[in-house]
């Protein structure tokens, strides 16, 4: 956590019916200059309101008095800080970039406020004296001062003199303001979040009383061996394979994994209680995972509201708001496939006149595809299209269709129905020009039961990796051989992948985890999967988080079935990003 954290899980006030009345240096007088304080007076939050000053000049680049940030980049280029915030290359736990060659160093208290050693620079204190002597005191620099640190804010120079990086801004602040930043970064990430002993990083993840046997097994088993590997690498740090400096330097920032499990039952409504009651018995680092049917957004309200990572859930419905820094998602679900499809009508550049149809089943799933496919479809220029929302089990009428659809040629159908409209199929796809659009989220195995005669007409949304069949497989007929090396070759199961997520999950997990050396705060475990090279043995096409992104997966094709026996697709687009 940045603080201690307030019972109720929310932060304390930020003094804001002041600041934006009282110039900076008055309020910082008002609230560091009221002397010693006693434990529960009023100096601690006063306290706590200049931090979170600092904490938004940080990530938002804005002044105590809520004005922006100016300064100067590659010294005569003008900046604001609303545009060029700490965050952008130190990263919300400071733990620092590297991109395009600028190597950003990091920020946090940890580092900033002792010596940066060029040779094991991990190593602190007594562990260094064992390094040979012709290494063991060579600087980078010297550990930071106060004053250093506003220096090299205001005019761009490290504790030797050195000139840094012309692309750090040096930022045009007072003495009051600057003061007010440095107290923020005297405490970002000064000490390691709750969850996190000498010895040992507690994680938990949630499922709920919906999942089935079958797949809750599947899921802890996945994740509860992973541990298991995890903490046999611990069992020998004494053995020789510790003897080398480089593998006990590591071992240092080495922590056992605990993994308990939070199981929510009964409505969604009830959840946030269980999570606190589960959360104030045993204060976890991270939530890793977790699996659900149902709509994940409680879950990332609690996240959100605690401050606790969340790990890539394996939920079709996560929160698409784009609200929240604390929860990171395979992808945004069926939402994503609606997205695609509209982004693919779009670039067909249909006739505006054509009808265009949209069929929503009454499903969570079916809802969060047509969502998807309106703000896409709304991003691209174009106004709403017509919406028929089905009633539970009822199922689309031709005769009743045939009068919605009015307009010049075949319409186009976006049918976010599951197989039990597969019989209306032929019917629909019947004309050359006919298009059908359906989501392969929704079909789950029956998927390959799509009718023969309207395979030829049906487009599908399809949000996994697709591979390549042998070189040896023989077309299928009416398919050229140039178009069969368009043809995936999948498993056929369209439904939630536990095993192979799971194990993305906690093969991700291990490399953030390494990347925070010793930083076990859970900014900084975010910002390492911000920092994070794409992962291309996954479902997915590519996996990969950006720095302040919250879905790793951001494309989807869109396929069509060939005729035949053939469990394959053939490809209609490339890997449509959103």
């Amino acid at each position: 956590m940045l603080t201690p954290e307030p019972p109720s899980g929310r932060r304390v006030p930020t003094l804001k019916s002041l600041r934006w009345f009282v110039p900076g240096p008055v309020l910082l007088v008002l609230i560091l200059g009221w002397g010693p304080q006693t434990p529960g007076s009023s100096g601690v939050k006063d306290r706590e309101a200049v931090f979170h000053l600092g904490e938004r000049m940080y990530r938002e680049g804005l002044l105590p008095s809520g004005e922006p940030m100016t300064g100067l980049v590659r010294e005569d280029v003008p900046v604001e800080g609303s545009a060029f915030a700490c965050t952008s290359c130190h990263l919300q736990g400071g733990l620092g970039s590297v991109e395009g060659g600028v190597v950003t160093p990091p920020t946090n208290a940890e580092k900033l406020y002792r010596p940066w050693y060029r040779y094991h620079p991990t190593l602190v204190g007594d562990e260094r004296k064992e390094l040979p002597e012709q290494i063991r005191d060579t600087l980078r620099r010297p550990a930071y001062t106060d004053a250093d640190l506003v220096r090299a804010i205001t005019e761009g120079r490290d504790p030797t003199g050195r000139i840094l990086n012309d692309v750090m801004p040096r930022y045009a602040l007072g003495s009051a303001d600057a003061t007010v930043l440095v107290e923020y970064l005297k405490r970002l990430a000064a000490t390691p979040s709750p969850g996190v002993t000498p010895t040992a990083l507690k994680f938990a993840t949630i499922l709920t009383d919906e999942v089935s046997a079958e797949d809750r097994g599947d899921f802890l088993e996945v994740l509860k061996y992973r541990v298991s590997i995890h903490n046999r690498q611990g069992v020998d740090r004494d053995s020789r394979g510790y003897r080398s400096l480089a593998a006990r330097e590591g071992a240092l920032a080495y922590r056992d994994w605990s993994l308990s499990v939070w199981e929510l039952k009964g409505p969604a409504s009830g959840w946030s209680a269980q999570l606190e009651a589960y959360y104030r018995k045993e204060p976890v680092f991270a939530i890793v995972s977790g699996l659900s049917y149902r709509p994940w957004e409680p879950i990332h309200a609690f996240c959100e509201s605690r401050q606790i990572p969340c790990i890539l859930p394996l939920t079709d419905l996560p929160e698409t708001s784009g609200t929240g820094w604390y929860t990171l998602y395979f992808s945004k679900g069926p939402f994503q496939e609606g997205e695609a499809a509209a982004a693919y009508l779009a670039d067909l550049d249909v006739d505006p006149d054509r009808p265009i149809l949209q069929i929503v089943a009454d499903s969570r799933a079916a809802k969060a595809l047509a969502a998807g496919f309106d703000s896409s479809w709304a991003d691209h220029g174009h106004g709403a299209v017509q919406s028929l929302h089905l009633r539970r089990g009822q199922r689309p009428d031709p005769v009743r269709l045939r009068k919605l659809i009015k307009g010049k040629g075949d319409p186009i159908l976006l049918l976010w129905t599951g197989p039990e409209t597969y019989p209306m199929l032929e019917k629909l796809t019947r004309h050359p020009k006919a298009m059908v659009f359906m989501a392969t989220s929704l079909l789950g195995p029956k998927l390959w039961d799509l009718p023969q005669e309207a395979r030829d007409r049906t487009w599908l949304t399809y949000p996994f990796r697709l591979f390549r069949p042998p070189a040896s497989m023989k077309a299928p007929e009416g398919i050229t051989p140039v178009a069969l090396a368009q043809v995936s070759l999948v498993a056929g199961d369209t439904h939630l992948r536990i095993r192979s997520r799971a194990f993305a999950v906690m093969k991700s997990l291990s490399e953030a985890v390494t990347r925070m050396e010793r930083n076990f705060y859970r900014d900084t475990l975010l910002d390492a999967f911000g920092m994070m090279m794409d992962d291309q043995e996954t479902d997915y096409e590519r996996l990969s988080f950006g720095p302040g992104q919250r879905f790793a997966s951001k494309g989807c094709y869109v396929v069509r079935m060939p005729r035949g026996q053939l469990h394959g697709f053939l490809k209609q687009s490339g890997w449509v990003i959103h």
